[in-house]
């Protein structure tokens, strides 16, 4: 099982887009950053937080998340390498949205807050491995060769 957190910047009005920054680790101790890109169709924006602090009378200060989404998968199937892919996703919500992966089964991927509205989109995942714990064997191995020459 893939978790993973991302933040991103996402818009629709008819045709949209939008990138999601992330990181993911698995149930067996790998570590990654992924890089999303949204295309495709909806009304959707993001919610100034600035907006939002607003509207709950001041309590909530982070106006330098300003026009940003945040998602956070629930245990996604797989690797960490398995989510470099293309896809289908739909959103939606107000302030406190949903996301779903519509490729093969309908599956909950997370929640998101910060937009209003949603939008179905073509997505395309790459995964930027940061740390697997099969690279101790392979320099373990690496340093046994060059000691061996």
């Amino acid at each position: 099982m893939t978790q993973s957190g991302s933040i991103g910047i996402r818009g629709a009005a008819v045709f949209g887009g939008g990138l999601d920054l992330g990181v993911l680790h698995d149930s067996d101790g790998r570590i990654g950053a992924s890089v999303k890109v949204y295309l495709g169709t909806g009304v959707e924006a993001s919610i100034p937080l600035k907006c939002l602090d607003n509207f709950l009378k001041g309590k909530l200060s982070h106006h330098f998340l300003s026009k940003l989404s945040l998602a956070q998968g629930d245990g996604i199937p797989g690797t960490i390498y398995d989510q470099m892919q293309l896809g289908y996703e739909t959103h939606a919500g107000f302030i406190l949205g949903t996301s779903f992966d519509m490729q093969n089964d309908v599956r909950f991927t997370g929640w998101e807050f910060g937009s209003i509205g949603g939008g179905v989109y073509r997505t395309g995942t790459l995964v930027i491995p940061i740390w697997d714990p099969a690279w101790v064997d392979l320099f373990r191995n690496l340093l046994n060769y060059i000691n061996c020459e």
